[in-house]
């Protein structure tokens, strides 16, 4: 028996579960090795009374009251603890009591069997954090496609009055190419935050300039700031400066900032970009007047889907990807980004640093000079296949104003057979068509054309890099993304004219 009784102690003191027995009056009678540990005791303290053994006061009452419970209903229960230990840190439990029984079936105090569910109630509390802020964020994104939609429809129906005037109609196509130049950025913008999210985002690094790289940012965002009649001032070091970076994405990094400085600046307000040399590094530094930052939020403007004050975001449009795309890229480019604010209403400053390339750089491979790429001018045969009846018709109106012949299918298998009859020079795919998709359509005329130098376009709302080489697999000449720009379209048809 005590070989026994000696085994079943060294089980208790070897498990992390805290086991406790307490008498009638709330006295500790029994503590296994975890449960001395957490409370800071010894052997020598059984026998104090249950309040001498909490840090915090305040958790000893709901505690007391679950063991009084149970020795006054003799039925077992299960219930979540809070416990502060010796070391300060407070840790829920999940507590299983029972009544403890004397050899003649009388209650005679409490045993008790406590886990520590401290890290899954964090983890729980995460996944509440995470789905409260997926649902603001749904909701914010419903919210910022609603503004540009209702300028769309709104302009469309402008459009639509026979007795608009030419500026009146002038104005409305300008609202709706600007709006959904909005869109596609926000949707671009969604993109890259899934490619972050799953590490796909590749960098095309090369030795390249900064200034051009500032100055093509700068040309972008000049509508931005003319619209609201904000000074922007640029000022560009008087040499030059090298990075080993992806011009692309470095653009994309420097327009973020200014947008997001145009953004949050009054009408009429200022905002300065400086680049310059600082400790082997390029510096720049986008400064508004703007309505600043509070103290409170500097640590997570960079968060992603991070809004400052729903009070004052609600008044600026934007989903809150730019500035944690900047610091996802500025950090894949071995830089830093940081933001500096003197509180509300007092503007703010966002600061990144690039490590500069040291000793003579490398000029980036340049490609051979071509000659301008012509605009299609000759009459062109082009069939349009898309599900989407208004995308194809309105894509239609667009060629036939420019001279060509065109049709039009509603799905791939049309497409096909519409092929066969038409005899197209060029064929406009989308991917996604009942009946037959895209690729499979594209193989089939491919097919039927053979030898007659067709041009196949693919169309999609896709544009993962996998997506573009399974067009180029499938036999398209070319990918082009909805929506499509008309520019590159009509280039592809000069390039078509040419083969």
């Amino acid at each position: 028996m005590r070989s026994q009784a000696q085994l079943i102690r060294n089980v208790n003191d070897n498990t992390t579960e805290l086991i406790f027995m307490k008498d009638r009056v709330g006295r500790l009678i029994y503590a296994n090795a975890a449960t001395l540990r957490l409370m800071g005791k010894c052997e020598k303290d059984i026998g104090t009374a249950d309040s001498a053994l909490f840090h915090n006061m305040a958790e000893y009452h709901p505690i007391h009251a679950n063991d009084l419970r149970v020795m006054e209903t003799g039925e077992s229960i299960s219930v979540e603890e809070p416990y502060t230990g010796v070391d300060g840190a407070c840790r829920i439990f999940r507590s299983t009591k029972s009544p403890l029984r004397d050899d003649a079936g009388q209650i005679i105090g409490v045993i008790g069997v406590s886990t520590d569910i401290s890290t899954l109630k964090e983890a729980e509390q995460t996944l509440r954090d995470a789905d409260h802020r997926k649902d603001e964020f749904l909701a914010m994104l419903a919210h910022e496609l609603r503004n540009p939609l209702a300028a769309i429809r709104y302009a469309g129906q402008v459009l639509q009055c026979t007795d608009a005037d030419a500026q009146t109609l002038r104005s409305a196509a300008e609202i709706l190419n600007r709006q959904v130049a909005h869109m596609v950025r926000q949707v671009d913008d969604l993109l890259d935050v899934s490619r972050i999210s799953r590490g796909s985002i590749e960098l095309r690094k090369e030795c390249t300039e900064l200034a051009p790289i500032v100055r093509d940012a700068v040309e972008a965002s000049r509508p931005l700031f003319a619209r609201l009649d904000q000074q922007l001032t640029v000022t560009l070091p008087p040499s030059a400066m090298h990075v080993y970076g992806d011009p692309i994405r470095l653009a994309q990094i420097v327009g973020n900032l200014l947008n997001n400085a145009s953004k949050f600046t009054d009408r009429g307000g200022r905002i300065w970009l400086t680049v310059q040399h600082e400790d082997e590094q390029a510096m720049i530094r986008v400064r508004d007047t703007g309505i600043g930052i509070p103290t409170h939020e500097l640590s997570r403007i960079f968060d992603m889907f991070g809004q400052v004050d729903s009070s004052l975001e609600r008044a600026r449009d934007g989903l809150g990807l730019g500035l944690a795309l900047v610091k996802n890229l500025v950090e894949m480019h071995g830089g830093t980004v940081g933001a500096a604010s003197d509180g509300l209403g007092k503007g703010s400053e966002f600061v990144l640093r690039l490590p500069l390339v040291t000793g003579q750089p490398q000029p980036a491979a340049l490609e051979q000079p071509v000659a301008a790429r012509p605009v299609a001018t000759a009459a062109r045969r082009i069939l349009i296949a898309d599900d989407n009846q208004d995308s194809a018709d309105m894509l239609r109106t667009l060629f036939e104003f420019m001279g060509h012949d065109v049709r039009t299918a509603a799905d791939g298998l049309e497409a096909v057979e519409a092929a066969a009859m038409f005899h197209p020079d060029v064929v406009v795919l989308d991917i996604g068509m009942p009946r037959l998709n895209g690729y499979e359509a594209a193989r089939r005329i491919r097919e039927q054309q053979r030898g007659n130098g067709l041009t196949l376009i693919a169309l999609s709302g896709w544009n993962r890099e996998e997506d573009r080489q399974r067009s180029q697999r499938e036999g398209f000449d070319a990918h082009l993304v909805k929506p499509v720009d008309l520019t590159a379209l009509t280039m592809l048809l000069g390039e078509s004219e040419r083969d």
